[in-house]
């Protein structure tokens, strides 16, 4: 419950946002590494090898960038506004009264780790706002979420996000 006036802050842990920026560097300077090696030696197989995992580490970059761009890593909530901040620094501010709809699903992680989201969206569409489960009191935050945006449409997906995509219904 938020009086009026009063501000909560809800953070991510810092583990996470090493673990991001580690995999990024991993995923970018490997196929790199490879290319460069493939290209002094003159080597076709190290060429191919490269190429085919630029091709995976591709999708992976992008997903990343999403993710450091859309996801709030430090989110702050009043009695008027919620706002979020991304790992690379975007902030995004929603009035309660602004949101139009509320989607909660599950996310797979690495080793089949599942995680809850949820996504704030304006009644005009043109802006978001992603929340994660890391978020150290999510749970709360999710509370005053429901609380706050009773007159939003709520969505709620408990499966993961390639059933969501590739069985809809």
């Amino acid at each position: 419950m938020l009086v009026a006036g009063a501000a909560r802050e809800f953070v991510e842990p810092g583990w996470a946002r090493v673990h991001f920026w580690a995999g990024f560097f991993l995923i970018v300077a490997f196929p790199t590494f490879l290319l460069v090696l493939a290209i002094t030696q003159r080597s076709v197989a190290g060429v191919i090898l490269g190429v085919a995992f630029a091709v995976v580490a591709v999708p992976l970059i992008l997903e990343g960038i999403f993710f450091a761009t859309q996801v709030g890593s430090r989110v702050v909530v009043t009695s008027d506004a919620v706002a979020a901040r991304s790992i690379l620094g975007r902030t995004t501010s929603l009035r309660w009264e602004d949101i139009g709809e509320v989607r909660e699903f599950v996310v797979s992680g690495f080793g089949g780790l599942k995680r809850k989201q949820a996504r704030l969206f304006s009644e005009t569409g043109n802006s978001r706002i992603a929340l994660d489960a890391r978020l150290r009191g999510f749970d709360e935050l999710l509370e005053i979420v429901h609380e706050r945006t009773a007159h939003a449409r709520r969505t709620t997906d408990e499966r993961s996000w390639w059933r969501r995509q590739f069985l809809p219904g």
